[in-house]
């Protein structure tokens, strides 16, 4: 099957590709509502995965507009968000979303959705099996960083989950003066989208109290 991930961020972007080989599924990006909407033009999907808060156009307002288009009126769209709120999920239901799936994301709730909304299809007999690499290499030990949490996110695929802490690094070292440029800015839309970011972030990699 194939899926269309519509999320920013490169970190987040990591988990749904990563997992691929298990799921079996094919994994396209779009990086906004817009780009998403384009691509939709070119290529047929089985599912989207819709992140709410998006530069450009966000999930909420991209969904509506695909939904007013008869040939994506049954698409499957799934929330994929850390705004995980009765009301959020209220925002979705509303917009024409089938489902919601809370960031951090977990493997398991990730494959019951593509289970649910994704037609079964006989697999092809002559598939080739997966061939599974252990890595054993150490990982770091931080303060408020739960290694195991992070793992299990990632179905203890090391190689991924430092591929993650690294990402991280790059990207949210500057992010509380970059929220706090926002703020003093008054640009509250700009500093709320940063924290909505960081918190699915930080839940991925297992840095829970950072990300309360």
């Amino acid at each position: 099957a194939r899926g269309l991930l519509v999320e920013d961020n490169e970190l987040i972007q990591e988990v749904p590709t990563g997992l691929r080989s298990e799921a079996g599924l094919l994994v396209d990006i779009a990086n906004h509502g817009q780009e998403a909407l384009e691509r939709l033009e070119q290529q047929s999907y089985d599912l989207v995965l819709m992140d709410m808060q998006l530069p450009v156009l966000d999930g909420v307002s991209a969904t509506r507009q695909l939904r007013q288009d008869a040939r994506f009126v049954e698409l499957p769209v799934v929330a994929m968000t850390a705004n995980a709120m009765a009301a959020d999920r209220e925002r979705c239901r509303e917009a024409g979303m089938n489902d919601h799936v809370a960031q951090p994301v977990a493997p398991a709730d990730l494959y019951r959705a593509l289970l649910r909304w994704i037609p079964a299809r006989h697999r092809p007999a002559d598939r080739a099996p997966v061939v599974r690499q252990e890595d054993d290499l150490p990982l770091p030990h931080v303060e408020g960083l739960d290694l195991d949490l992070g793992l299990r996110r990632v179905l203890g695929k090391r190689p991924l989950y430092r591929k993650l802490l690294e990402k991280f690094l790059a990207q949210q070292g500057a992010l509380p003066q970059q929220i706090g440029r926002a703020l003093e800015s008054a640009d509250l839309a700009t500093a709320e989208r940063l924290a909505h970011t960081a918190r699915g972030v930080c839940g991925n990699i297992g840095a829970t109290h950072l990300q309360h």
